[in-house]
């Protein structure tokens, strides 16, 4: 029995120290039993993406934390990963309760003596709603390509529709004429970019303006060529400079119309400012970059310094109550070794946390 307690004790400690470590990080974390799908632990930022800011997920089961729902979800992973305890699982998770979005990773670890999973990653919900918007263009895009097919079938004047529908849509749009290398913009477009409604000899006459900055002159020219060689489609981004003297990362994207022999005859090009997705992306290249550079080794820190700060706060006493703790230890060092990937750190790891030489070292005198 003392040494449940002490194990207790150990994980306790252990509970406060990762919320420590953890809490400025920006990782989510959460620790669940692998059987019965009780949550042992939620950090600060997993709570605060869930809109819990009281702990309300003690004594409570995974799904009824976070799916509201009275038993286990039916696409459940861990009876695959009670089968396969060293298999890795890769996510992508929806929290309907707020619309939020994680890209976790899941382990089986050891938890207090018990078989746990831990499920830790980044919160993504701003670059999914990012390409939610994008895509959801993308869908205006094609509806403006029918109405245009529409349009010219029918000799029908749809001008002033396309106009309405793009200036609701906040885009610039612009229509190419293959065949007399000519750019009819629509009024919002010709105004912002500060040039007139059409545009002789383009796409040159546009590409070597003050639109188009100079390092993405080659780019442009080089999809417009291919659009004009029967390109059914393309899609890039470049820097504009618009009259009012901004500059802005914009994304266009184009879409070729044919004639009945299947000969390009114009272009339907939209280009939307994305200067915020540009800086997400980055931002998020960069995080990925930073999180593979640890390699998940700030757990296995965690529970390393834990482990050493246990034996120093009882080295002043006998060398029995020091033994007490050795489970507790033990289950910290299989923990730190289940979530440490790096061979090299892991042997090191295994090496430093050998209980037997830690009593020895730090109890003595």
């Amino acid at each position: 029995m003392s040494g449940d307690k002490t194990a207790g004790c150990t994980m306790s400690s252990a509970i406060e120290l990762l919320k420590q470590i953890t809490e400025d990080s920006g990782l989510c974390m959460m620790v669940t039993d692998i059987h019965t799908h009780e949550i042992y632990y939620v950090n600060k930022d997993m709570q605060l993406l869930l809109q819990d800011k009281v702990g309300n997920y003690q004594r409570k089961k995974c799904y009824e934390y976070l799916h509201n729902l009275e038993q286990p979800c039916p696409k459940c992973f861990l009876p695959n990963l009670i089968k396969q305890p060293n298999l890795e699982i890769n996510s992508l998770r929806h929290y309907a309760q707020n619309d939020s979005y994680l890209q976790l990773k899941t382990k089986v670890l050891k938890w207090n003596g018990k078989e746990a999973i831990i499920d830790y990653g980044k919160n993504v919900t701003e670059q999914i709603r990012t390409q939610k918007e994008l895509e959801e263009n993308a869908r205006k895009l094609e509806n403006i390509v029918v109405m245009e097919k529409m349009a010219a079938k029918q000799a029908v004047e749809s001008q002033q529709t396309l106009n309405a529908v793009i200036s609701r849509a906040g885009l610039w749009y612009w229509t190419y004429d293959i065949l007399h290398n000519r750019a009819v913009l629509q009024n919002k477009c010709a105004v912002d970019f500060g040039t007139p409604l059409i545009i002789e000899n383009y796409p040159d006459s546009l590409i070597n303006s003050h639109v188009v900055l100079e390092p993405y002159r080659q780019l442009f020219f080089r999809e417009m060529e291919k659009i004009k060689n029967g390109e059914p489609n393309a899609e890039f981004d470049v820097q504009l400079s618009i009259k009012d003297g901004s500059t802005h990362w914009v994304r266009i994207d184009i879409m070729t119309v044919y004639d009945d022999n299947n000969k390009p005859v114009k272009a339907i090009c939209l280009g939307q400012i994305v200067d915020k997705t540009k800086a997400m992306e980055e931002e998020f290249k960069r995080e990925e970059a930073r999180m593979r550079a640890s390699d998940e080794n700030l757990l296995a820190r965690v529970a390393a310094n834990l482990t050493k700060n246990i034996i120093l706060e009882y080295k002043a006493k006998d060398s029995q109550s020091v033994k007490l703790y050795k489970q507790g230890i033990d289950d910290l060092r299989r923990f730190s070794l289940n979530v440490i990937v790096n061979d090299e750190e892991r042997e090191k790891f295994r090496s430093f946390n050998n209980s037997k030489f830690l009593i020895d070292n730090f109890t003595r005198g």
